[in-house]
């Protein structure tokens, strides 16, 4: 009984996440060395080396990027700009510290929506965001580590939620929705794949909502989802089975494996770390005005909440194509917009955008921005398809070329439209000489008019391989049964 009991123990998963943004930026945080991925350890100065005789200047398209994305997260911008030294060692820090935003972060106390388990909404809180630079990338062999200072330097914005998610599918929405509005907004490329998008996860374990959060176990530099689902989802159940098993869970970082599909510890911690910070004293903190702020906001691209509503309520699509517009990271949903000012079939042309060019997109391994497919020829394409005037196979040939090539759509789009028959006379024709071979379906007209019509649209679709002008076709039809039976 007792065994029976200890099984159906219910526990309050509380996690919270610290995300870590590359603005996007064409030099550094603090220093004029370009942000690129050219040949390792190319894009350096002095101060990225920690070398003397250099001191920080701040990049203040970081700081307006930063004042965007609290905008757009719902925080309380702090007017004065500061730094502190985070003081600690470890190899990929040349300086021996970094610079952040401890005591004056740039945004506090916001939130973002999203949807939960349950499919309702819910704010996840943030209780901060701030400016910072990265560290330098780490290269494991089995023999050494390397060190590749290009990224040294570059700027960051770290978001930490407040300890409010409850499970891995919370998180997932919760990441993505801050990649979405970040991403749309260009303040950063988001690319979890490439590292302008890292994210450390915090989870712990307790018996009721009300009582002290137990000791967390962080999980460190995750860069994928489907990584992050299944690390949260590993460590729920590793940490329910020593609370069972009546074991403290230990003060420790961890690291996901993705081989064995489970959480690898890195160190244990007795306490929480003592970084001993204090402001930069190269650095003097300084005040930026409302008009600045202001203006930060008034250069904002695209917002996501706008353009989610416009797409919902302008365009009238569901929240399932919306989402998946949104989600890519081609852009999808502007194109879209493009394509929605002269191409009024709304829903279809969604549909057409997320299956047959997302397709030929990954297909051909071509960047929509950089294609040279125009709004204007992608919705003449898709009127000629759903007109049947081109096939399915011509059609997706004939967008492949417009993506790669500048083609002359105009001009050469005549080679592959399917000549139909739309002479109403010789349509009339074949129809008579098909009534008169099929005499029996007649009496049928009056009581099942649509399977006599499908029947003789049937054979005429088969006696002409499809090349007729079916709408002229059907009322034709339409005409000579009713003249029939009157």
């Amino acid at each position: 009984m007792n065994k029976f009991l200890k099984k159906q123990k219910k526990f309050f998963v509380v996690i919270g996440i610290e995300i870590h943004i590359q603005l996007k930026l064409n030099q550094k945080m603090f220093s004029k060395a370009k942000v690129s991925n050219d040949f390792v350890n190319q894009n350096v100065q002095i101060i990225d080396l920690a070398l003397p005789g250099y001191k920080p200047k701040i990049n203040l398209k970081a700081v307006i990027l930063a004042i965007q994305a609290a905008f757009l997260l719902n925080l309380k911008i702090n007017k004065t700009i500061s730094f502190d030294r985070k003081n600690y060692l470890y190899s990929d820090l040349p300086k021996g510290f970094q610079l952040t935003q401890q005591f004056a972060p740039l945004g506090t106390n916001g939130y973002v929506e999203i949807t939960n388990k349950d499919n309702k909404q819910k704010k996840v809180l943030i209780e901060r965001l701030h400016i910072e630079e990265d560290t330098a990338k780490q290269i494991h062999t089995k023999i050494k580590t390397f060190l590749n200072y290009n990224r040294c330097g570059r700027a960051l914005i770290e978001i930490v939620t407040k300890p409010c998610l409850e499970n891995e599918i919370e998180a997932i929405n919760y990441l993505k929705k801050i990649r979405n509005i970040l991403r749309m907004a260009e303040i950063s490329t988001c690319e979890m794949n490439l590292g302008t998008m890292r994210c450390d996860i915090n989870i712990s374990l307790q018996e009721n909502k009300n009582q002290l959060i137990n000791n967390k176990v962080e999980i460190k530099n995750l860069n994928s989802f489907k990584d992050i689902k299944q690390a949260i989802i590993f460590e729920i159940n590793h940490q329910k089975e020593l609370l069972l098993k009546n074991k403290n869970i230990e003060l420790v970082t961890k690291r996901y494996n993705p081989l064995k599909k489970e959480t690898v510890l890195l160190r244990r911690k007795e306490k929480n770390k003592d970084y001993h910070f204090f402001p930069e004293p190269n650095l003097r903190p300084f005040q930026i005005s409302n008009d600045f702020i202001d203006q930060a906001i008034k250069k904002i691209p695209f917002s996501y909440h706008k353009v989610e509503k416009q797409l919902l309520n302008q365009y009238q699509l569901n929240s399932s194509i919306v989402d998946i517009l949104i989600d890519s990271n081609q852009k999808l949903w502007l194109f879209f917009l493009g394509c929605a000012k002269t191409n009024k079939n709304y829903l279809e042309l969604a549909k057409r955008i997320i299956n047959d060019l997302s397709f030929s997109l990954n297909n051909l391994k071509i960047n929509l921005e950089k294609s040279f497919l125009t709004f204007e020829q992608f919705n003449q394409l898709t009127n000629f398809l759903i007109l049947k005037k081109i096939t399915n196979k011509n059609y997706k040939l004939l967008l492949e070329k417009c993506l790669q090539t500048n083609y002359d759509l105009t001009k050469n789009l005549d080679n592959f439209v399917i000549l139909r028959l739309n002479d109403p006379i010789k349509i009339k024709k074949i129809f008579l000489e098909l009534i008169q071979e099929n005499k029996a379906i007649l009496k049928d007209y009056s009581s099942r008019p649509k399977r006599v019509l499908k029947f003789f649209m049937g054979l005429i679709m088969k006696q002409t391989k499809g090349k007729i002008e079916i709408i002229l076709a059907k009322n034709i039809l339409i005409k000579i049964l009713t003249e029939m039976n009157e």
